[in-house]
């Protein structure tokens, strides 16, 4: 499954974040910076809705700095063509 992850981070804290998201690999598929509400958006691939929940319960609100996340979960794909993050 995959999910799009908005993440508030404190002042200061946005580079640390991104290192140890960046080190999430095989989860975290791409990572930025964004403006807006949040901070930080990442896209996560997991095997399941359990996973993925643990993951986001046990590693990223647990970084040193994140404040909040809010997840939007895909419940359908556009399968007709896969196209590159960039």
């Amino acid at each position: 499954m995959r999910a799009f992850v908005e993440i508030g981070v404190t002042a200061g804290k946005v580079k640390d974040v991104m290192a140890e998201l960046r080190r999430m690999r095989g989860a975290v598929e791409h990572v930025c910076t964004v403006t807006g509400h949040c901070d930080i958006l990442a896209i996560v691939e997991l095997p399941s809705l359990d996973s993925f929940s643990k993951f986001l319960l046990e590693k990223v609100q647990r970084l040193d700095g994140v404040v909040r996340t809010e997840s939007l979960v895909c419940i359908a794909n556009d399968t007709r063509k896969k196209r590159q993050l960039g």
